[in-house]
Formats: C-alpha cells, structure tokens, sequence
C-alpha cells in the first residue's frame, strides 16, 4: 500500500486526481485496537450503542475541533 500511494505521489498525471486505494489484507477493528494499544496507547472497544451515548453525553466545546 505505502509503495502505492508513494509512486502516485512522484507522478505528474496524478496531481488533482482522486484514488481509491484498498488494502488486500486488512486489519480487523480488533486487530487495530490490539496493535494501537500495543504501542502504549489506552484502546477500548465498547459497542456502538455505548460509543453513541458516550458521544451524546460529551460537552462538544471540550472538543479540540470546537469552533472558537
């Protein structure tokens, strides 16, 4: 995948053009979550229901991306 996205980076065609690239072998959330927390990083998989109450409880101007 990296070769990929390196190689059409150094082309001159590819400027302003749009590519969809896939992984052949793709991680699994699990899997993510595993070598995400195996990098010291506190990862914890929850539902998506508890993702959204947790998301609907939080105060959206504790958010970084809150507009000022």
């Amino acid at each position: 995948m990296s070769k990929a996205i390196v190689y059409l980076s150094q082309q001159t065609e590819s400027l302003g053009k749009v590519f969809h690239l896939r992984n052949p072998q793709p991680l699994s959330l699990k899997e993510m979550a595993q070598y995400i927390g195996s990098l010291g990083y506190p990862v914890e998989l929850v539902s998506y229901e508890q993702w959204r109450s947790q998301l609907n409880n939080t105060d959206p101007s504790a958010n970084a991306l809150y507009p000022c």
